[in-house]
């Protein structure tokens, strides 16, 4: 048997069904509203399917007064309660208290809200279901006291009743990764007439500390000083910080060439072959045929236009060389706290071994590598690229020696080629003969 049974919600939240009684629904989410009656039928009636639906609802006005930051009339769903007025009228204002918000009935006071205890602890056990004519009033906001540094969330709290240094922190969603438990201080206004500050360690004790209207309490973070750590930067693999161990030296920091070998050197390397290009994408659901034909289409247009030029600007430094002469270690003076600089030649520490470049390190340290780039070298040590084209035996690209001449060069490069001396009708030994004799 079905039974289609409508009723309405009295005043007071309550509906009355035959043969069960009066249910209190006031408060009770809609999703939780069939569960919610069924139960109460269960107490009569056994093997039953019950489904609960809404009808129209009804609209109740409610006023918001006091330090609210919209305060005002207010139209608002029967199943309304105080905490979503709260939100409608935008919560306190700035000088609005949040921890006792007030719901008002008549001549009493039906119940009164910690907003702390729903945002922190997501406690709701003092909100309440709104009735027409209900006043919701915003005290003016009451003690203050501010947390700082490394906490996570720094702010200003409203202080209710006694409150503990351990209270404000946990408000504050607790202490930073960073944070000191050694060092904190207090400022704090006595009897309004003097400023004070006190230093105290937060630990059991610290925790326990009374906070007072008006404190100022700090929180200081660890030192950003790494212990047991040299770093080294610039013109290397990997720029990072590494543990240092008593009696290390630059050789330790360093114990290979291809530690000073960039990540700039491989990337450019890699794009030459521009891969992304001859595997271009086409369009979907082009057919097999086309798609070989249209990449093959693009290797060949990359080949033609890959020419000579082209491929002779590619033969280049990858990077920028290392400045073997000149390397540096910062040192902060433990005398005088100034900026203490070692040089020392990079190459014979890493290249020869040489014990005397091979310079100790200290905790703290900074190594600087640098490349021709950064600090100019001579020109005597300064890689060159010469170009060779036309009659010569090798032509190509090819690295001078430091103060090569360009006879020397091309002598080194293979001269030029005998078919040069048949095609002018000059015999090469004496081509090469008169040559030494005008030099």
């Amino acid at each position: 048997m079905d039974i289609d049974y409508r009723t309405t919600v009295d005043r007071n939240g309550s509906i009355n069904i035959p043969r069960i009684g009066q249910i209190n629904l006031a408060g009770i989410r809609y999703q939780d509203l069939t569960g919610y009656v069924k139960t109460a039928v269960e107490r009569v009636f056994r093997n039953f399917e019950l489904t609960v639906t809404m009808g129209q609802l009804r609209s109740i006005q409610v006023l918001v007064l006091g330090h609210a930051r919209r305060p005002g009339n207010y139209t608002v769903s029967s199943l309304s309660t105080l905490v979503n007025a709260i939100f409608a009228a935008g919560g306190p204002s700035p000088r609005g208290s949040m921890r006792g918000i007030q719901l008002k009935r008549g001549n009493r006071n039906v119940t009164e809200l910690d907003l702390y205890d729903l945002w922190v602890n997501g406690d709701k056990s003092r909100d309440a279901p709104l009735l027409p004519g209900d006043i919701i009033y915003f005290p003016p906001i009451g003690p203050l006291a501010a947390l700082s540094g490394s906490v996570n969330t720094p702010t200003i709290f409203e202080l209710k009743t006694d409150t503990s240094l351990a209270q404000l922190i946990g408000w504050s969603g607790g202490l930073s990764t960073t944070a000191q438990t050694r060092r904190a201080t207090i400022e704090r206004i006595e009897d309004r007439q003097r400023r004070v500050v006190d230093q105290f360690s937060i630990d059991a004790s610290g925790l326990k500390r009374a906070v007072r209207d008006g404190d100022l309490i700090n929180v200081f973070s660890i030192s950003p000083k790494f212990e047991n750590a040299v770093t080294l930067r610039g013109n290397v693999a990997a720029p990072l910080r590494y543990p240092y161990r008593e009696g290390m030296r630059i050789r330790d920091l360093i114990p290979e060439k291809e530690a000073l070998i960039t990540p700039e050197y491989y990337l450019r390397r890699n794009f030459i072959t521009r891969s992304d290009i001859l595997n271009s994408p086409v369009a979907p659901g082009e057919a097999q045929e086309n798609r070989q034909a249209n990449r093959q289409a693009n290797r060949q247009t990359i080949r033609q236009s890959t020419g000579q030029q082209q491929l002779i600007e590619q033969v280049r430094l990858l990077t920028a060389e290392i400045n073997w002469d000149y390397a540096v270690i910062e040192r902060l003076s433990e005398r005088d706290l100034s900026t203490v600089l070692l040089p020392f030649n990079l190459g014979k520490a890493v290249i020869e071994g040489d014990a005397s470049q091979n310079l100790p390190l200290r905790p703290g340290d900074v190594v600087t590598i640098f490349s021709t780039r950064d600090l100019a070298v001579p020109v005597a040590r300064q890689t060159k690229l010469v170009r060779l084209e036309g009659e010569f035996a090798n032509p190509g690209v090819y690295r001078v020696e430091p103060g090569e001449t360009l006879r020397q060069f091309v002598v080194r490069m293979g001269g030029f080629p005998t078919s040069l001396f048949v095609w002018r009708g000059i015999h090469p030994g004496i081509h090469a003969r008169s040559a030494g004799e005008e030099s």
